[in-house]
């Protein structure tokens, strides 16, 4: 939950959507990752996990998600059900 909360905080305060979808992959990716390798496999597998290969799987996968995010965003603006443009 803290990561999409990065991903909203980077957008609030720049009103910039490559902003935010950087935040969603920073927030993913490195924070993401180091919950589940400190935190969650440990507790839930009984065994810690490489961090490394957390934040490349997580980084990967965010930075996909954001890219089709993006990709979305201009396609609801282009057909006039969004307006991305900064007031």
């Amino acid at each position: 939950m803290g990561r999409r909360r990065l991903a909203g905080l980077f957008f609030r305060f720049t009103r910039n959507i490559y902003f935010g979808a950087l935040g969603e992959v920073l927030g993913t990716g490195l924070l993401g990752a180091l919950a589940s390798a400190l935190i969650v496999a440990p507790a839930l597998m009984g065994k810690s996990m490489a961090l490394g290969t957390l934040i490349v799987a997580f980084s990967g996968s965010s930075l996909l998600g954001a890219v089709l995010g993006l990709a979305g965003l201009k396609l609801l603006e282009r057909a006039g059900y969004a307006n991305l443009k900064k007031h």
